[in-house]
């Protein structure tokens, strides 16, 4: 029982090893996150400037009423 336990312990850290990034993939994934970090911050921007488009059209047309 100590043995199986011990052997699937070592198969399950090969297996970590296997799918950990090297150091490459993970300059590429901190790029690409920080790149869509960027895109948000923008896409951000954009909808708040539209919905305070919107507010201010509901209250003049609001006002006109």
């Amino acid at each position: 029982v100590i043995e199986t336990s011990l052997n699937a312990d070592s198969s399950s850290i090969k297996n970590r090893k296997q799918f950990m990034p090297n150091k490459d993939e993970w300059q590429t994934y901190k790029r690409d996150l920080q790149e869509t970090k960027e895109e948000l911050h923008v896409l951000d921007l954009f909808i708040h400037r539209g919905i305070s488009k919107i507010d201010r059209l509901v209250t003049s047309a609001s006002s006109y009423t």
